[in-house]
């Protein structure tokens, strides 16, 4: 007989507040757009595919009247999801929809004001999402109405853009009855942080489409309405850099994504949930496959997430003459539209420089010759090239991308490993007459315009507004002529006939500069990407117009006398890099949106505009310098956080009772239960979409943690080190020695014991396996177990195969040669900390500050990804709401230490911030944080380098190893985050989240640089011998007194 349950009761204070903080927290964090959304439209329960990925039931609750179709058909082609494809969500056509029959992107906008049906997905405003719509058309009778697939005629828009129009899935290349078609789109979300997805049923009358025409014809079903339908919607979020900044804020349709050379890989392989397809059977190239165990590296890491299934297979021609015969596909394409082209390449043959040698060829133009994958990366790595593409050339219904082998070239066999294509727009994606137009940048590199919708004639009309105003016309003598306006006009350039990209009327002296209003007529030159008008006497307001320049990047409205507000309009300029509009008399809230927004670098406004201010609701790092405006505190008209505090704090003790009795029968079940945490948005693992939930959030854990927390006897571990064999030691430190260890089912791991010289005790130790115990991510070390018998103190831990960070830069255990870390390698692995970091400071309940970061608590594994070590002396974060520090005995080590931690003894998250600071500065120089055998004004590291940094030299202190291997712009941003985390107040510091963001955007730099090589082969390092020992500056009476640090040794700037 099962016993009752057992009633606990729960009466410590303590853990009531604990449940109340868990339970706000709940509460808080189910707001959050999902990182991805898997709906199965028309399904009426939840169901997990083959990739683990969670379907949830249609919840659709639209005013339009819709039905749910179902079939029956277990035989639907091109799929391995067959669930989603045999319900569908169907929306009937009215009797005259004239919106439908318009198709055009504001009418299919104003359908979803009107009513017409519409999806909502959450998602984060300025982010990138893929959108994948599912689509089966099948046969299916409801309430006596049949519904024939060749009546099925709609249009799709997201927001504002239309993705289909006057389509059916029957017009699709293979398109049949009972046969699976995607279609995939990349979208920007908008201001609101709501993408609606609008379904728009066309009368079948406005489709004029011969191919439907003749399905209706010989159609047994001519009484079924047309209708609209989806079977399924995919929503995943883009991570930042994905495909660089060639996308931008357009919009985009795949067109192809291939596997070249390979099998179709699936979307539970990829992190991303993309489909990668089978290159073209009739290419004119052979086929090489490389199977596994060949590693190629670079995979499925940030930016680019390559499944490495795709990295593992090439597409390359090995005939008698490959000249003859390049590697060539031609894909078909729409006249006058815009193109993203992206092409993978890894090595898997060569090893040398030079043995293959190539020109990447579009459309017959060669977009770079001389590219050589081992040369930029080494063999068996992982790179890419991304070209703009503009297909209003001849025979401009065929894209023709070819590679072929460049005369320096060795070897004669060009190869491709990947390709994806796509299809840009801003408002259009379904129409051949696309919005876009790919022109060349002054530095000659192309970019993305808007197609002028105006003739040269109107945009001189335009221009001619500045010379109306008294005194102008003198000053812009060559305006009032007839001259050519892109070839006369100073202060106007043109990327082509009929194409203005910028305004530049700053050249014009003042006194007296140009006077009176800026016309708001300007805001019809849709082209333009820069305007400048710095230093004039312009007067009045700035237009709300500016703010339909969508392509505008560059807007300098300083030294003027212009006054009213900054528009809101400016909320929608996603491509805006730099505003600066100091020195006027602007005054208002600037919109939160501008303010926010991930692409405006910089925004100057200091200097006269004393009135411009930030709303309240912008967190204090978004205000860009700017105060708040008090007007909002004091009326009310944003509620203040402490309002939204308040009122989640007393929801939150509302439910505890409710959820008190779940805790408790919860509480023995999960007392042995290791504590998951979660992935950041980048960290995606090999496979991250076979999970995902409704929400798509994986937490699984790999294989690797099934033993976490285990307990060892001594004896276990003097086995697997042969009875702690000094031949076995990897490593030494604070703690003591570390071992390579193997255990008894063969796993290898290492194994750090405590020495009896150790200055690290009890309280390091179990803080270290406290600590580890409650935290999993991809780049921290987890903890496999311990072992605490006859005193010993042991920790073992999963290892690493390819030691530490510095062991790679300037110091590693003799007897072990490293080749140099390549720029890339090194972001990389600067990247993969930072995550741990920021999953330690904003990814855990609970606030972790590490204490000791440096270079060698940086471990790599065989793939070289990056993890952080080393958390004895970590402690809990500031937790009271009104708490900013934690004041504690100073510790660290000498060269990272914070000087705003060690002076005060007050530790924040900023001490690590600043501590990281260093390390990126020993990944730039390849130099120690304290050389004592330098000249003085060299010990520290930090005290000589930053200097180096202000005045903008870095390239006169960095790693001769990495001359010629990296992008300047790269480097220089690796320097700008290095001086910002080294800055003296720590409350300007930057957060790990901010720091993580500005590396990634060094590597997409790195990625995007031209012409960065190695002209010689790197040579083997020299063996350092480095003592990485961490110190307590706490003295004997326990209270912390920091000594003055000597000559030798200078601790902080």
């Amino acid at each position: 007989m099962a016993s009752p349950p057992r009633v606990e009761t729960v009466c410590s204070l303590s853990l009531q507040l604990l449940l109340l903080c868990q339970t706000v927290t709940f509460i808080v964090s189910s707001a959050a757009p999902a990182d991805r959304t898997f709906i199965n439209c028309g399904g009426g329960t939840d169901f997990d595919d083959i990739f683990q990925r969670t379907w949830s039931k249609d919840n659709y609750a639209g005013s339009s009247p819709s039905v749910v179709g179902t079939s029956t058909v277990t035989d639907v082609n091109g799929t391995d999801n067959l669930l989603i494809y045999q319900s569908a969500r169907v929306f009937p056509a009215p009797a005259s929809s004239s919106v439908g029959q318009q198709g055009t992107a504001a009418a299919a906008a104003a359908a979803a004001a009107e009513g017409y049906p519409t999806y909502p997905l959450e998602c984060k405003e300025g982010s990138r999402y893929f959108l994948r719509l599912h689509f089966n058309a099948f046969p299916f009778t409801v309430n006596g109405t049949t519904f024939d697939p060749a009546r099925a005629n709609f249009s799709v828009v997201a927001d504002s853009v239309t993705l289909l129009k006057n389509w059916s899935p029957l017009l699709e290349e293979g398109g049949a009855v009972n046969t699976a078609v995607v279609k995939e789109f990349s979208l920007v979300c908008q201001p609101g942080g709501v993408m609606n997805v609008v379904f728009v049923p066309v009368s079948f009358s406005a489709s004029s489409s011969p191919q439907l025409m003749e399905a209706r014809a010989s159609s047994a079903s001519s009484a079924s309405p047309s209708y609209a339908f989806i079977n399924a919607i995919e929503y995943v979020y883009m991570p930042a850099g994905l495909y660089g900044n060639k996308l931008q804020s357009f919009a985009s349709l795949t067109v192809v994504r291939w596997n070249c050379g390979g099998v179709r890989v699936s979307a539970g392989s990829d992190p991303l949930c993309r489909v990668w397809m089978p290159d073209p059977k009739d290419t004119k190239a052979a086929t090489s496959l490389v199977q596994p165990p060949a590693v190629v590296a670079g995979c499925e890491v940030a930016p680019a997430f390559i499944p490495e299934e795709v990295m593992v297979s090439e597409r390359l021609f090995a005939g008698p003459n490959p000249q003859s015969f390049p590697v060539e596909y031609r894909i078909p394409a729409e006249a006058n539209a815009s193109y993203f082209v992206r092409m993978y390449f890894a090595d898997l043959h060569y090893t040398t420089e030079g043995a293959r040698v190539m020109d990447l060829v579009i459309n017959g133009d060669a977009r770079e010759k001389g590219f050589d994958a081992i040369k930029e990366v080494g063999a068996l790595n992982a790179t890419w090239r991304d070209f703009l593409v503009d297909q209003s050339t001849p025979a401009s219904d065929t894209l023709v991308v070819s590679i072929r082998p460049n005369p320096q070239s060795m070897m004669r066999n060009p190869q491709i490993n990947g390709l994806e294509v796509f299809k840009l727009g801003v408002h259009d994606l379904a129409s051949s007459a696309n919005d876009l137009r790919v022109v060349d940048a002054p530095d000659g590199t192309p970019q993305v315009v808007a197609r002028p919708l105006y003739s040269m004639e109107e945009a001189a009309q335009i221009l001619r507004k500045f010379t109306e105003f008294d005194g102008n016309a003198e000053l812009l003598p060559q305006w009032t002529g007839n001259s050519d306006l892109c070839t006369g006009w100073t202060g106007v350039r043109c990327a082509g006939p009929g194409i203005i990209t910028e305004l530049d009327l700053s050249y014009v002296s003042s006194p007296p500069g140009l006077g009176g209003g800026i016309p708001p007529e300007l805001g019809q030159l849709s082209s333009l990407i820069s305007v400048v008008l710095s230093k004039q006497r312009f007067t009045g307001p700035i237009p709300d117009s500016l703010g339909n320049l969508s392509f505008l990047q560059n807007l300098a409205l300083d030294n003027n006398q212009l006054t009213g507000s900054i528009p809101a309009t400016f909320a929608s300029l996603r491509q805006l890099e730099n505003l600066t509009v100091q020195l006027n008399s602007l005054s208002g809230e600037v919109p939160e949106a501008l303010l926010k927004s991930s692409s405006l670098k910089t925004f100057l406004s200091v200097g006269g505009n004393n009135s411009l201010c930030a709303p309240s609701t912008v967190d204090q790092g978004s205000t860009r310098g700017l105060k708040y405006c008090e007007a909002e505190v004091s009326t009310g008209k944003k509620g203040p956080p402490t309002v939204t505090l308040v009122v989640i704090t007393v929801v939150g003790a509302s439910l505890v009772i409710a959820l008190t009795a779940f805790y408790v029968m919860r509480r023995r079940r999960r007392r042995n239960e290791s504590l998951l945490g979660s992935y950041t948005d980048s960290d995606y693992t090999t496979k991250a979409c076979r999970k995902g939930g409704r929400h798509g959030r994986d937490k699984g854990l790999p294989e690797s943690d099934k033993k976490v927390g285990q307990r060892f006897t001594l004896q276990e571990l003097r086995k697997a080190t042969e009875d702690f064999d000094h031949t076995r030691v990897i490593g030494t430190g604070g703690f003591g020695n570390v071992y390579k260890g193997v255990l008894e089912d063969g796993d290898v791991v290492a194994i750090k014991r405590s020495s009896p010289e150790s200055k690290q005790g009890m309280t390091e130790f179990q803080t270290e396996i406290i600590t580890l115990s409650k935290l999993r991510h991809r780049h921290l070390v987890s903890l496999v177990g311990y072992c605490d018998d006859e005193g010993e103190m042991i920790l073992v831990y999963e290892y690493m195969a390819l030691g530490t960070l510095r062991g790679h830069l300037y110091g590693k255990t003799c007897g072990t040669e490293y080749s140099p870390l390549s720029w890339r390698k090194r972001l990389e692995i600067c990247i993969g900390s930072a995550r741990g970091l920021d999953y330690l400071h904003s990814g855990v309940q609970e606030m972790v500050i590490h204490r000791d970061v440096k270079s060698t608590n940086i471990l790599l594994d065989d793939k070289y990804v990056a993890k952080v070590a080393d958390f004895g002396l970590s402690k809990s974060g500031p937790s009271g709401f009104n708490e900013t520090h934690v004041s504690t005995a100073v510790k660290g080590s000498f060269g990272y230490l914070d000087p705003a931690y060690f002076k005060s003894q007050q530790l924040t998250e900023k001490s690590d911030v600043y501590s990281f600071g260093v390390v990126l500065l020993e990944v730039v120089t390849a130099r120690a944080p304290i050389s004592q055998n330098l000249p003085k004004e060299q010990v520290n590291l930090a005290d000589w380098a930053v200097p180096y940094l202000l005045a903008g030299k870095v390239e006169q202190i960095v790693d001769p190893k990495l001359v010629n291997t990296y992008g300047t712009a790269s480097l220089y941003k690796v320097a700008e985050v290095a001086l910002h985390c080294l800055g003296e107040d720590r409350d300007t510091r930057p957060s790990m989240t901010d720091v993580r963001r500005g590396l990634e955007e060094a590597l997409m730099l790195q990625d995007t640089s031209l012409s960065v090589v190695l002209d010689t082969p790197p040579a083997p390092m020299m063996c350092v011998n480095y003592d990485s020992e961490y110190h307590d500056y706490t003295n004997a009476t326990g209270t912390s007194d920091p000594p003055s640090p000597p000559d030798s040794v200078l601790m902080a700037r």
